[in-house]
């Protein structure tokens, strides 16, 4: 019988890559470096510093063996903003959990560039001001609030899908509007509001790129940013998930309408990721 060497030797590489990645993910897992900084690399030629604590601490350390192959945590979205990301270019960061993008995009724009990182999860926020220390990010200013279509009292929900075995669990959680009648007694609650009644932001002279990862809340989001994508025709880069979005009871479809009858025009570069682009005006180049 013939033996496909090739064959065998791709698939005894997956299966040697794959015990490295477990063995990473051990060695993170290990209490001492909770307190540790590790040195990760998210693309090729591109380093940051993250405190050994949080999901995504665990899982970019884990997959980082897979740079090299194209792989590795979020990867596909990186390279996409590294490669239309200019010096000097604002960002949105909505959901920044604990600063993978928002270090990312700091060091993209430069010194003459901005990010404004939304995450309301107090601990997660934290976490995310440590990382943005670690790695020197002056340019970034961080908002601890849930952007939403209205202004309302959230709390955030935990949830962490059982195949992907995270120790700590914080990097799915989404918002739940609060009762009326609810009481907050274990002080956490929190407020919500739209991103267009913000001051900071309106004050502001451009926007280039607003970025929405928030576990099916992307629709509330956009609805409170109308103002905001109608003056600066931003790039709207966004997860779209129908699992996730039926907890905010509307589907993926009527997201993608609302953001074409604004004048944009989509594409799923990966699945259940999104990128939606200002359809261009006769005899514009949109380069971005």
């Amino acid at each position: 019988m013939a033996v496909n060497f090739k064959l065998l030797f791709e698939q005894t590489g997956k299966l040697v890559l794959f015990y490295i990645m477990e063995l990473r993910g051990l060695y993170w897992s290990l209490g001492f470096n909770r307190t540790k900084v590790f040195s990760i690399e998210i693309l090729p030629g591109h380093k940051i510093k993250y405190a050994g604590l949080g999901d995504i601490s665990q899982i970019i350390y884990k997959t980082a063996v897979l740079v090299k192959y194209g792989k590795s945590f979020e990867f596909s979205t990186l390279q996409l903003f590294s490669k239309i990301v200019h010096p000097g270019d604002v960002i949105i960061d909505v959901g920044a959990n604990s600063g993978l993008y928002s270090i990312f995009y700091s060091n993209l724009v430069g010194a003459n560039g901005l990010v404004h990182a939304f995450e309301p999860d107090k601990e997660t926020c934290s976490l995310l001001q440590k990382n943005l220390q670690l790695n020197n990010c002056s340019n970034v200013i961080v908002h601890n609030l849930a952007l939403s279509d209205k202004e309302s009292r959230i709390e955030m929900v935990s949830f962490t899908p059982d195949n992907l075995h995270l120790d700590q669990g914080d990097s799915f959680k989404y918002i739940r509007e609060v009762g009326a009648d609810e009481t907050d007694e274990a002080n956490k609650f929190m407020h919500a509001c739209p991103l267009d009644t913000l001051r900071q932001i309106g004050e502001i002279t451009k926007i280039d790129f607003i970025k929405i990862d928030v576990e099916g809340a992307e629709f509330l989001v956009l609805k409170g940013a109308v103002q905001t994508i109608q003056r600066f025709k931003p790039v709207i880069i966004f997860e779209l998930s129908g699992q996730w979005t039926s907890r905010f009871h509307y589907k993926p479809y009527e997201l993608l309408v609302f953001l074409k009858d604004l004048g944009y025009e989509m594409e799923e570069y990966e699945f259940q990721q999104w990128i939606a682009r200002p359809v261009p005006l006769a005899g514009y180049v949109n380069c971005r």
